[in-house]
């Protein structure tokens, strides 16, 4: 015992600058490398177990036609969205870190085929009852039909002889707890009830019922649900004390404690004395806020308190290579998505850096068909993984980018819509129900429809 004691005497008689080398680099310096390790170890497994999950998880393609005569506002369809989220599941350890279970999502999709237009969603075969009932609760006369996928005779290697394309995964312009416009904030109260709502889906609809044959336009929002535990929130809670001011408190570890350790002998060890702590600037109050500041608190407070949503984003513009015209496609879908636009929150603009199709200055050409490929190849797949970053939109903000067109308000003439209605059987008849098919137009994704570039 008393060994010990004059180890640690004589170990505390040591100049201060010896102290510090032994604890920071011989005692304990190999302490960040075995914790690096460790953590890169398990992130390996866990991605490992994911990959093999994931690989059993089969997925169904659903075609929504849109009942006619629709009056739904898009509230109607931020329900479906809140239903959806009842997909959300929080593993338990040995379904996380075994099993490999990570939570599925689903595809909200809408596509312009040679100028016909088509609402789809992407579903796991074990969510595709929860999908159905999401649409039927609020759309009881739509028709929801599985199709084979649109996509697979687009290529995965550019240049190609027959097709071209543009495409880009789209993103915030500011950090994503800033909401954009939503469909609130598109009523008119100044013209009739039933003309209230100045919907800019009908810009975009308008752009898909231009394609012509060979052009093809896809719209893709990949959702998945957000967990209660999800941090994206906080996120929301971080912007807004940025905006009163308040200093966020850094949580105390055993690593920020020893630094904390090692910094206070730094004064000691070089005599210099201890450093004067700068005054703190008071947190500010509501009322000291200015307009735009407090547009700001209240929109974001607003996002919080709805179901989150991670978001990837993409569009893809493919054509005949000789009907390629970026002035139609390409400034026809950013002239709509701008309507979404508010200066004082956010908007969305492509991912130039990582996903966009053009690039600039060394290796354009080859750069941009990488580039082409990765974007078919992910959108095919509808991975939340690959591409660009993913953020949070709310089922508000979600309804505003996907919804059924009112046909008060948007006339979309090539749209594919319900061609049957659903009628309950008589009382007395035990043979369950039946439909009534009335013959309204002809659907353009049944067996003898061919998709343009498939082969006869």
């Amino acid at each position: 015992m008393s060994s010990i004691i004059d180890s640690i005497i004589a170990f505390a008689t040591l100049p201060a600058g010896t102290i510090l080398w032994r604890l920071v680099f011989w005692y304990f310096g190999w302490l960040p490398f075995a914790l690096a390790f460790l953590w890169g170890a398990k992130e390996v497994w866990l991605y490992h177990r994911q990959g093999l999950f994931l690989d059993k998880v089969k997925y169904t393609l659903l075609a929504i036609d849109v009942p006619r005569n629709n009056e739904q506002a898009a509230s109607a369809v931020e329900n479906i969205f809140s239903y959806l989220s009842g997909a959300q599941k929080d593993p338990n350890l040995i379904e996380k870190w075994w099993d490999g279970y990570c939570q599925v999502g689903f595809s909200m999709e809408i596509i312009g085929v040679d100028g016909y237009i088509q609402y789809l969603l992407h579903t796991p075969d074990s969510y595709r009852d929860l999908a159905e009932s999401a649409i039927y609760s609020e759309y009881p006369d739509a028709e929801i039909t599985p199709i084979e996928d649109y996509t697979k005779f687009a290529p995965t290697k550019y240049p190609d002889e027959e097709w071209d394309l543009w495409g880009s995964e789209i993103i915030p312009v500011k950090d994503a707890s800033y909401p954009i416009k939503t469909y609130i904030d598109f009523y008119d109260l100044h013209t009739k009830p039933e003309v209230s709502f100045k919907d800019p889906m009908g810009h975009f609809l308008d752009l898909l019922n231009s394609m012509k044959p060979g052009e093809q336009f896809w719209y893709q929002l990949r959702i998945t649900p957000t967990s209660p535990k999800d941090a994206w929130t906080l996120g929301c809670d971080a912007a807004i004390n940025k905006i009163f001011k308040i200093k966020p408190k850094a949580k105390a570890t055993a690593i920020t404690m020893f630094g904390d350790f090692v910094m206070s002998l730094l004064p000691a060890m070089f005599k210099s004395p201890a450093a004067v702590p700068a005054k703190e600037e008071m947190p500010l109050k509501m009322m000291d806020l200015g307009p735009i500041a407090k547009k700001q608190v209240e929109a974001i407070s607003r996002k919080k308190s709805k179901i989150g949503f991670i978001t990837k984003f993409r569009v893809v513009y493919i054509t005949k290579k000789e009907l390629l015209n970026k002035g139609k496609g390409v400034s026809g879908f950013f002239g709509y998505v701008k309507n979404y636009a508010d200066n004082d929150l956010n908007a969305f603009k492509p991912d130039s850096k990582f996903t966009a199709t053009a690039t600039n200055y060394f290796f354009k050409d080859k750069r941009s068909n990488q580039r082409k490929a990765k974007l078919v190849r992910n959108y095919r797949a509808r991975s939340g993984w690959m591409g660009g970053k993913s953020f949070v939109l709310n089922t508000e903000e979600l309804a505003t980018l996907w919804h059924f067109p009112n046909d008060l308000v948007t006339k979309a003439p090539l749209l594919q819509r319900a061609a049957a209605r659903r009628i309950e059987p008589p009382m007395a008849l035990p043979l369950g129900e039946e439909q009534v098919i009335i013959h309204q137009g002809e659907d353009i994704f049944s067996s003898d429809y061919q998709l343009a570039g498939e082969p006869e």
